[in-house]
């Protein structure tokens, strides 16, 4: 053979085995992307049944939540089984509320002065902020829940003021200066307009039921609350007013969550409460007090309270003083 049928020889036999190569990478391509659809078509399918077992339990949670409910109702007395839905103005997570008896009322109050005679025995003397005296009790962990740490302070100042015009300039009923006893990190007083007050009962003229939804970070922030007002004279003829916020709760509610699984998606505040005492000293002078206690998740957590705590002292002193100028203008 000569030398040029050899190279030809060689020339094919390269181009035959580039042909058998070529046929062999398309049929591996092939076979993959068989397989690829196959994956995919069973990918689909596995997608499918998992969607139809999520519908499935999510029914059934909800079957079980709506009995759950019915059977705690029906396990209750003939006031716990009355109550209705709560719904917010903004779209919250919406609730049902029991309506409390005058026994519940009665007793969250009890236990609210026996904190005030008892946890706000320790305070000393923290900071001064504006004239105002920021007074505060050694940290402790909370009966009901000992991974939290329970915070007690007091902020005090006296007005150049006289109590009416204190109590006319900031409206003690009004919601957006009522004191919020309880707040989530990063919810600052500049927040407070679109905290959601909802009234839920009116025992009588000095005695109602609050819930105040507040949003969070991560979860919303819930809390039921009651509220005493009083006015009286003291013995040497001075005249007291005092505001009393209580986070308030009753076995009936607390079921009610727990059967809706509501902490899954609210956090609720089950402890703390705000108390302010105004006395008048004399005509145009009267002492203003605010003592506050709540639950807190951190040390964080804490000064942030302390920080709101103290501007909403200082935001009341505006108002009051704001008014005094505009009145003596008139």
């Amino acid at each position: 053979m000569g030398k040029g049928a050899e190279e030809l020889e060689i020339v094919s036999g390269a181009m035959k085995t580039f042909e058998d190569l070529d046929k062999q990478r398309k049929e591996q391509h092939r076979i993959a992307m068989i397989e690829f659809r196959l994956n995919k078509k069973h990918k689909r399918k596995e997608m499918q049944t998992l969607q139809e077992q999520i519908k499935r339990h999510e029914k059934f949670r909800g079957i079980v939540r709506d009995a759950s409910i019915e059977l705690e109702e029906s396990a209750l007395p003939s006031y716990g089984r009355s109550g209705w839905r709560v719904n917010f103005d903004g779209g919250e997570t919406s609730f049902h509320f029991h309506p409390l008896t005058r026994d519940d009322f009665d007793a969250t109050m009890t236990r609210f002065d026996a904190e005030l005679a008892n946890g706000m025995s320790s305070l000393t003397k923290a900071d001064s902020v504006f004239g105002w005296e920021i007074l505060k009790a050694p940290l402790t962990a909370s009966s009901l829940d000992s991974k939290r740490l329970l915070v007690r302070a007091r902020v005090t100042k006296r007005l150049r003021c006289s109590l009416d015009l204190f109590q006319q300039a900031l409206g003690m009923q009004h919601k957006y200066l009522t004191p919020t006893i309880a707040s989530p990190l990063g919810c600052g007083l500049h927040q407070r307009p679109k905290v959601r007050t909802e009234v839920l009962q009116e025992l009588d003229e000095e005695s109602t039921v609050f819930a105040h939804s507040i949003t969070g970070a991560h979860k919303d922030l819930y809390y039921l609350f009651q509220v005493r007002r009083a006015q009286w004279e003291t013995q040497d003829g001075r005249r007291k007013l005092t505001l009393s916020l209580a986070v308030t709760d009753s076995d009936a509610n607390r079921r009610s969550r727990y059967a809706e699984a509501l902490e899954l998606s609210v956090e609720w505040a089950t402890e703390g409460g705000v108390h302010v005492p105004v006395t008048e000293i004399e005509e145009n002078l009267i002492e203003v007090s605010c003592d506050h206690w709540a639950s807190s998740e951190s040390k964080q957590h804490v000064e942030h309270l302390m920080i709101q705590w103290a501007q909403l002292a200082i935001w009341w002193e505006q108002l009051a003083v704001l008014s005094n100028l505009l009145l003596s203008k008139v």
